[in-house]
């Protein structure tokens, strides 16, 4: 009979994380993005999309310094990972990432845009309370 050594499993690194008002790309992240699209190397601001019926994030490099995009910055020690402020894309959205926060996930490709799923419920938030100042005008 022959030795059975221990291999411990390779483990299945998360690519994606989201937080209640961002969204986190590890470096195994930005390597599969480097895959699908190699713009993704040096770029400094991304488009974000939503697609309801499969809840899924789309995410592509955008041309710098255009109005709409999400800056992404570097994050962490040794500067691999990226991170975007998206608060304002799940405000729009109606997205409550707060339920997904802990939640990894992979990206996928499709037509060259990555994606990733976002296990998020989607509600209609109320809207914001006005702290100070008059009340606003009744339109006419």
């Amino acid at each position: 009979m022959g030795i059975n050594w221990y291999a411990p499993k390779a483990k299945q690194g998360a690519e994606v994380k989201v937080t209640k008002a961002g969204i986190v790309f590890t470096e195994a992240g930005m390597q599969k993005l480097q895959s699908i699209d190699s713009r993704f190397a040096d770029c400094s601001h991304v488009r974000l999309g939503w697609d309801p019926d499969r809840g899924m994030v789309a995410v592509s490099p955008a041309p710098d310094g255009e109005k709409g995009y999400f800056k992404i910055g570097r994050r962490g020690r040794n500067q691999s990972s990226r991170t975007v402020n998206a608060a304002k894309f799940f405000e729009v959205f109606g997205l409550i990432p707060e339920s997904a926060a802990g939640r990894d996930t992979l990206i996928s490709s499709e037509d060259g845009i990555a994606l990733f799923r976002l296990n998020a419920p989607v509600e209609v938030a109320a809207p914001a309370r006005r702290r100070r100042g008059r009340a606003p005008k009744a339109a006419e």
